[in-house]
Order: structure tokens, then sequence, then C-alpha cells
């Protein structure tokens, strides 16, 4: 990494509002994004709180310019947070509100999630779900920095495949 100021630590429950402000920014078009920040800061709570969760940041001078989430097994990730459908049905009915046009996206979505859950392997796969570097600190080496914690951390989790799906229309980049 160019920037040797930068560090990579686990997230806290203290990072929440600095991931869910760099979500915001990094992925502005995106479903998640649309959904509000109550709904992203609950996603990113129950990642931080699975026993398989993966939430580590990028921190220069004791702010947060990045951060990767995923988990380890998504399938049980999912049951967990279906577990918690009562807590986050007060923020997706916001997303909702503000945005009608994503109740179908949410339909959508939760139907896509529950047929990927059944074709799932049991065990080695992991979920990158979300990596995102404040807009102000791209090209310094964080994406690539974050990416290989997270690849090292699903290996030691047992990881032999990661997965990462995204919803932007046009974004072949990503798979470069």
């Amino acid at each position: 990494m160019t920037d040797t100021s930068c560090m990579l630590r686990d997230a806290t429950e203290a990072d929440l509002s600095s991931i869910v402000s760099i979500h915001k920014e990094a992925f502005s078009g995106f479903f998640l994004s649309h959904m509000g920040p109550r709904f992203l800061r609950i996603y990113y709570e129950l990642v931080l709180n699975f026993d398989g969760g993966i939430l580590l940041i990028s921190e220069t001078e004791g702010c947060v310019t990045g951060f990767v989430a995923g988990c380890q097994d998504p399938h049980h990730f999912y049951t967990f947070m279906w577990s918690q459908k009562l807590r986050m049905f007060g923020a997706v009915l916001l997303g909702i509100m503000r945005r009608p046009s994503l109740l179908l996206k949410v339909f959508r979505n939760t139907r896509r999630v529950a047929a990927q859950d059944s074709k799932l392997p049991e065990d080695g796969l992991c979920e990158l779900t979300s990596i995102g570097v404040n807009p102000g600190a791209t090209g310094k080496g964080e994406g690539k920095a974050l990416m290989t914690a997270f690849l090292e951390r699903a290996g030691r989790g047992g990881a032999k495949t990661v997965s990462l799906t995204t919803d932007a229309d046009d974004n072949e980049a990503v798979n470069t």
C-alpha cells in the first residue's frame, strides 16, 4: 500500500456510522443504498455480530477510510439475517416509503437470496458483500489492502471459494 499511515483492523460497533457513510458514497446507485442509512446500519451490525462475519476497516489518522464486509457460510448468515426480520422490518418499510419502487426490488432480492441459498455449498464458501473506500482516499491502495485482508481472513476461516454478487447496472469493472 502506498499510504503507510493507513492501518487495517476489525470493525467495531463504533465504526458502523462511518461504514454506512462510506457505503452511501461508494454505492450511491445500488439497491442497499436506496434502502437508507437505518437499513445499512442494521445490515452491517448483523455482519459484525454474526459468528462467521468479516467486517474490516482501513483507518487513517483515526478516521475510517474504507471497509470490506462479508461472511463465512452465507447460508447460515442469511438464516441469521432472516431471524432478525422483525428488527429489519421498520428499516425496510422506511426505505419503501421513501421510494415505493423499492418494493418490487425487495421482493426480487428476497426471492433471489432464497434461490441462491438453496444452491450454496454447505461449507468452504465465503461471500464478499461490500468493499468501499472513501472517494477522497481512492488510488492509495486501500481497496487492494482490504481485499487482500478479506481473502486472508476467509482462507483462515476455511473458505475454498469466495463469491461476489453486485446489483448495479453496468458494473463490469467489479469483475476485473
